[in-house]
């Protein structure tokens, strides 16, 4: 098992989507999220089928703050099911994955 991973939400728009991106920055839950503005998505919901543009953030974190970021998102998050997947990373630059360790303050959020 890694001991990084990768979040991935669907989010209404850009504008949500650089809310929680800047909430979890802030509050040292992620070390960085990347949004991509536009996507189109196609899924059932209620039995209805839906084709909507949303926006997508990839949350870099470590494995160990996982359970916290995914209950922080469904807080922030303005859908009642809102799409919220991880990742291991498996291997990258080991500079940059010491660099998300520095950036998420781990000992600060255990007591949550």
């Amino acid at each position: 098992m890694s001991d990084y991973i990768l979040i991935y939400i669907t989010i209404s728009n850009e504008e949500a989507a650089t809310h929680i991106a800047e909430k979890l920055v802030s509050e040292n839950l992620v070390a960085c999220a990347n949004i991509i503005p536009t996507i189109k998505s196609v899924y059932k919901w209620q039995n209805q089928m839906e084709t909507n543009s949303e926006s997508v953030v990839l949350f870099k974190t470590t494995k160990s703050m996982e359970q916290i970021v995914i209950n922080r998102i469904k807080e922030l998050h303005p859908y009642q099911l809102p799409c919220v997947v991880s990742f291991d990373i498996a291997d990258g630059n080991g500079d940059f994955l010491n660099w998300i360790s520095q950036s998420v303050m781990e000992s600060k959020h255990e007591s949550k």
